[in-house]
């Protein structure tokens, strides 16, 4: 009997890591010819995973074919330099995102300590940002590609009483990522709800300061200084 469990951060984290330079994708006919940027969606799946945002707030929305860009939140995408300390020996990249799903225009901050002993891959993260949203990729061939680099992974989803698995793809990183960040890092409620961009009203908030509230890090970000088991 197939036993569904939720993937770990390190089956995932490995997962991503192994994507190929180029994925093929199959066609309706069964026949290998649509080829995706490995590069491109090794990136974007780090950044999916460690911000915990949704593709649709990072990615321009885009036709499979070559085509114009549609103007769309994927370019409201920013990131700039910052330090966690006054001395600036513990440097921090700050990505700031429009958040969706949300009747007010809120921009979210998530900062992510850079030094690999704390996040192995936030450097390559800044140098790619540093250049202007590099994401420029289809999202249906993201999501795709992530149901074959992620095949046999499953993650779960509150539904009603009862919690339902589904097959790991471009928005179950976002659920693995807030897991660990609760269960390794010690995040509370309101924490998370500043990273993933929930309104401020589901931790009891004044609904008044969400425009401000998603701007906070440096409160939590000491429990990101955590160096990970290599």
């Amino acid at each position: 009997m197939l036993r569904f469990v939720d993937a770990t951060p390190e089956e995932v984290r490995s997962r991503i890591e192994s994507i190929p330079d180029v994925v093929e994708l199959p066609t309706k006919k069964g026949t290998w010819i649509i080829k995706v940027d490995g590069v491109k969606l090794k990136s974007l799946d780090k950044f999916l995973y460690l911000t915990g945002c949704r593709i649709s707030e990072a990615v321009t929305l885009q036709r499979p074919y070559d085509s114009e860009r549609v103007l769309n939140t994927g370019l409201d995408l920013t990131y700039r330099q910052d330090y966690f300390d006054d001395e600036k020996e513990i440097e921090v990249a700050v990505f700031n995102l429009k958040t969706l799903k949300r009747q007010d225009h809120v921009i979210r901050s998530i900062a992510i300590p850079v030094d690999e002993k704390y996040e192995p891959w936030a450097r390559q993260l800044t140098y790619d940002l540093a250049r202007g949203n590099p994401f420029n990729i289809a999202r249906q061939h993201v999501w795709s590609a992530n149901r074959i680099i992620f095949d046999g992974l499953y993650y779960s989803t509150p539904k009603s009483k009862k919690f339902k698995f589904k097959h790991l793809a471009n928005h179950g990183l976002r659920h693995i990522r807030i897991k660990e960040l609760i269960q390794t890092y010690g995040f509370t409620p309101v924490e998370v709800q500043r990273w993933v961009g929930w309104t401020a009203q589901t931790v009891g908030v004044n609904p008044q300061m969400d425009v401000y509230f998603s701007l906070v890090w440096r409160d939590y970000f000491s429990k990101l200084l955590k160096i990970r088991k290599t």
